[in-house]
């Protein structure tokens, strides 16, 4: 987790938007997939 956070600052400072929010849109889907799991293993 600590090298996604790594790689948006650099994103950020590089004025890099449209990657940063592609791996934004990414870090989303793979935290819905996360909470859907979890409530199915409950």
């Amino acid at each position: 987790m600590v090298n996604q956070f790594i790689e948006f600052t650099k994103m950020i400072k590089n004025n890099d938007l449209e990657r940063c929010y592609k791996m934004l849109d990414h870090s989303l889907v793979v935290s819905k997939i996360q909470t859907i799991a979890r409530y199915k293993g409950e």
